[in-house]
């Protein structure tokens, strides 16, 4: 039975039993010379052990999912109640076994099911038993083979859906756009669940206040925006699939984002110059022959409330205004990016930004707040423009 012996023994008995048409008796032999003994014992004691019972573990009807794997043993306990009264240890067996329903699952010689696809099956397995009776008559063990039959198996085959989703979080809107500008501010995201099985019914949840969730008895979902999260990944969004009458689900933890601060990523090209003339058809990052000025271009990412990346398209526009008692360069008009020209972050919320001026006053110095909406909430930084340097919220 694999149990060893203690070390301390110092008696015991060795109890020995047969499986299958084999006569087995014990000899016990003690010589002595110092002792002057010498003798020769051997008996015949109860009949061998005798099947009691068998079943199957587990027995509590595990679950996997296409591919997965459950691994099922045969029991048996044996007695030899038949004449000595004694129950033995349960052992494993060897065991033939079956699957009710292939489609779900199958399963090899060694009891190892493999699920196939959504349902649900019955396990069961074969073997030979031996029964051994004491004849009082003959003083004699009978001995009586019969096959056993161990069922209450069984398994489940789940669907296992995942949720695909990209994005950073569900984007959070203040109010509508202007005319004349964006359809809309975003506000909402589509989950998908994806799945080796087709079919059966979906049910998306929540237990979030912070979103609602629409067509979510479909394998998309729409997740809407309703406020603010407090934590980051605060939202739970489940998904959950049924096949055959099995269910497996998936769930994902999110963050409704409110676009709340820029945070500088890069620098790119700039011209400490610019003194190209105005053509009458292009106005922009030029200066009349009698100004100066600098351009510089600086990569922003939109970031959340928490002070996590805002990884989506957002709608976006910026505007300028001078510090009047520190605008010794004479600037007055700030063109920016005004929301009629529909401009958006880039997939991953980079907002990539073209900062100019000219002047007549240089050497010069100004200050200001550069004023930016993403979705319609509000973000500011301060800028220092001079006649050789362009700087915003300190880069």
């Amino acid at each position: 039975m694999g149990h060893p012996l203690p070390l301390k023994l110092e008696m015991a008995q060795a109890r020995w039993s047969v499986r299958g048409n084999i006569r087995l008796n014990g000899r016990a032999e003690v010589v002595s010379i110092k002792d002057a003994v010498s003798s020769s014992y051997s008996c015949f004691l109860c009949c061998p052990n005798t099947f009691g019972s068998g079943w199957i573990s587990p027995d509590n009807c595990p679950s996997t999912t296409a591919g997965g794997t459950v691994e099922f043993t045969a029991f048996e306990e044996d007695t030899n109640g038949a004449y000595c009264g004694w129950n033995f240890e349960p052992f494993p067996v060897g065991a033939s076994w079956d699957s009710s329903n292939q489609s779900v699952a199958t399963i090899d010689y060694d009891g190892v099911a493999t699920g196939i696809s959504p349902g649900f099956t019955n396990i069961s397995c074969y073997w030979t038993t031996y029964r051994w009776v004491w004849d009082d008559i003959d003083e004699s063990c009978n001995e009586d083979v019969e096959p056993f039959e161990a069922d209450g198996g069984c398994m489940s085959v789940n669907p296992q859906p995942h949720i695909v989703f990209s994005g950073s979080g569900i984007p959070l809107k203040n109010g509508d756009p202007p005319a004349n500008t964006w359809p809309s501010y975003p506000n909402s995201v589509t989950m998908h669940a994806d799945t080796d099985f087709a079919g059966g019914t979906y049910l998306w949840t929540t237990t979030s206040d912070k979103v609602k969730l629409t067509n979510e008895q479909t394998d998309t979902v729409t997740v809407t925006s309703l406020k603010p999260s407090i934590e980051e990944g605060d939202v739970q969004i489940k998904v959950t699939q049924t096949v055959e009458g099995e269910s497996g689900d998936d769930q994902i933890s999110t963050t409704v984002q409110q676009p709340s601060s820029l945070t500088y990523v890069a620098a790119g090209s700039s011209s400490n110059t610019i003194t190209i003339k105005c053509s009458p058809t292009v106005v922009e990052d030029c200066c009349d022959t009698n100004s100066t000025g600098i351009q510089r271009d600086i990569n922003w990412q939109l970031m959340d409330q928490k002070g996590q990346p805002m990884k989506l398209a957002i709608p976006g526009s910026d505007s300028g205004t001078y510090d009047s008692t520190h605008n010794a360069c004479g600037l007055t008009t700030f063109r920016g990016t005004p929301p009629a020209l529909k401009e958006l972050t880039d997939s991953t919320g980079i907002w990539s930004h073209h900062y100019w001026f000219c002047t007549g006053n240089c050497a010069c110095t100004t200050n200001g707040t550069q004023n930016y909406t993403f979705n319609g909430f509000s973000i500011s930084a301060h800028f220092v423009y001079t006649c050789s340097t362009i700087t915003v919220d300190g880069h």
